[in-house]
């Protein structure tokens, strides 16, 4: 997993498109699901990503089995928990 998400760089780091927060106004919650919004940000992120490249999107997201679980259902992958934040976060690759 770790060459997957840095690929040709030699350090621990690894550039990607970071979704900071989705949500949806309480008054409007019926009327779009969480996973459209997540596509319509995705596909967002696919125009830049078609333009400048990359290999993943990355979210952080708090301790929350109900949230994991919500972005796993939508192609993220759990890669590891920052104790110092404590944030989970997540990934999630473009198609080859």
């Amino acid at each position: 997993m770790k060459k997957r998400l840095t690929g040709i760089f030699r350090n621990d780091e690894a550039p990607c498109y970071l979704i900071g927060q989705l949500g949806k106004n309480d008054m409007y919650s019926n009327q779009i699901e969480g996973a459209e919004l997540i596509e319509h940000a995705m596909s967002i992120i696919h125009t830049a990503q078609s333009a400048v490249g990359g290999r993943f999107v990355r979210v952080d997201v708090r301790r929350n089995d109900k949230l994991a679980k919500f972005y796993e259902k939508n192609n993220f992958k759990n890669i590891q928990t920052d104790e110092e934040s404590d944030l989970v976060q997540l990934v999630r690759f473009f198609d080859s």
